[in-house]
């Protein structure tokens, strides 16, 4: 399938075009190449996502990243149990992004190795969200990026991951520590939660249900870090502004600050 025309950061409408050329990670790095390279999940590449995009093989080689291997350990406490396993690993990057929710604006930073994410602490759900993916590579498990935007509101983006446990793709979000599951209580993927809102919504505390109107995936595997550059970057000056308005309780209403939506 050729994927070019739903590929990259111009999928989601102008504004979030703009939100996203503005990303605070440096350019080159590997949070913008996966932005650059995310493929929209619609019906017309569905089939294509939930095929041959994402190999089920784990490549991941022990001993090569053993400080993962350590917080992995220490996530699980050697569970076996694949749903166990699921589990704890979603509610040790909860605990993280608890733990991080009053670093002030200007003391935020992005990006860097997995190891470094954990070990700083964040709640920047893009760092999360690959350090979470990058875990469950080293855990045996499938995984890979998810990004989700409601393109009805502004700067209404967030990160989560899909893992592929349950014998299908469950989608999983480390943030807010939520494990996506179905009525029959089986993993749903993102795309089963953008046909059915009422998935969305058994699935509690979602803070966020709208922001599956747009969705788009990525590959990230560990074992091809080599390839990439992990430099941290500081939050810049527009990601300030968007966070120092969230923290006054978007006075005036949520809004584009910028302009993007022109």
């Amino acid at each position: 399938m050729d994927i070019k025309h739903y590929k990259g950061i111009y999928q989601f409408g102008p504004a979030y075009a703009k939100m996203l050329e503005n990303d605070p990670h440096h350019q080159g790095t590997v949070d913008r190449i996966l932005l650059e390279n995310m493929v929209r999940l619609c019906p017309e590449t569905a089939h294509y996502l939930y095929g041959p995009f994402t190999p089920l093989e784990v490549s991941y080689r022990p001993g090569s990243r053993p400080v993962l291997e350590k917080h992995l350990e220490r996530a699980t406490g050697g569970a076996k149990k694949e749903e166990k396993v699921v589990r704890a690993i979603i509610n040790f990057f909860n605990d993280i992004a608890l733990s991080a929710e009053d670093i002030p604006p200007e003391k935020v930073v992005t990006g860097g190795k997995e190891e470094n994410i954990i070990e700083r602490k964040t709640d920047w759900c893009t760092d999360l969200a690959r350090a979470a993916c990058a875990i469950f590579q080293v855990a045996g498990f499938p995984a890979r990026m998810v990004y989700l935007f409601d393109t009805g509101r502004a700067y209404s983006g967030h990160a989560i991951i899909e893992v592929f446990w349950g014998d299908r793709w469950g989608a999983l979000d480390p943030t807010y520590g939520l494990i996506y599951l179905g009525w029959r209580k089986k993993p749903v993927s993102v795309w089963e939660l953008k046909q059915q809102e009422d998935l969305i919504r058994i699935n509690e505390p979602n803070p966020y249900p709208e922001q599956f109107k747009g969705a788009a995936l990525a590959n990230y595997f560990i074992w091809d870090a080599g390839k990439f550059n992990y430099r941290e970057a500081k939050v810049n000056q527009y990601y300030r502004a968007i966070l120092e308005m969230a923290e006054k309780g978007w006075p005036g209403g949520l809004r584009w600050l910028f302009n993007e939506d022109k």
